[in-house]
């Protein structure tokens, strides 16, 4: 829970720069300054939130972000289709996509979330172990002839010497 105490000597902390900047009394500040302490104060919305607000009811993106914003820090309607377009992806959670008749938005209805939706990472988890990649065979370097193992010293010797201007005779075989 917060601590109000924490919010309004915040408050009256700010009214009183307000007072002291623009002039006037830091009662005059005080109810703006209480918003913006309030305002600060709140957190981020996680993937526990969003599912408590959406369980068991028929939402619009743009219902949900009305009650994100409100309760939580400011998201955009980008953000919240993101993380619910990560819900539809992940086979821990029972969500639907229904058009309104009456509005023509997509509504949606979230039945159903597992713990393990909640842990971080839980999604990639799901995703690579429904589709596991396939490994590409690593293919082993045909082995080198004596000659080509040569021809290789040579070259290097031949670029040293035009880099350095000094000719060290290399190690044939």
């Amino acid at each position: 829970m917060h601590d109000f105490a924490l919010v309004f000597r915040h408050a009256w902390e700010l009214a009183k720069k307000g007072a002291a900047t623009y002039g006037g009394s830091a009662r005059q500040y005080f109810r703006e300054s209480l918003r913006l302490a309030y305002d600060g104060l709140k957190r981020n919305v996680t993937a526990r939130d969003l599912v408590k607000i959406m369980i068991n009811r028929r939402l619009s993106v743009s219902q949900i972000c009305e009650e994100v914003n409100a309760r939580f820090q400011r998201q955009t309607a980008k953000n919240i289709a993101r993380r619910i377009w990560n819900m539809f992806r992940s086979p821990y959670v029972e969500i639907e996509k229904d058009k309104c008749p009456e509005t023509g938005k997509f509504l949606y209805h979230l039945k159903k979330a597992q713990k393990n939706f909640f842990v971080s990472g839980a999604i990639t988890r799901a995703l690579k172990s429904v589709r596991p990649e396939k490994k590409k065979a690593v293919k082993p370097r045909p082995a080198m002839s004596k000659e080509e193992i040569n021809a290789c010293r040579l070259a290097n010797a031949f670029h040293n010497a035009l880099r350095t201007g000094v000719y060290v005779e290399p190690n044939l075989i």
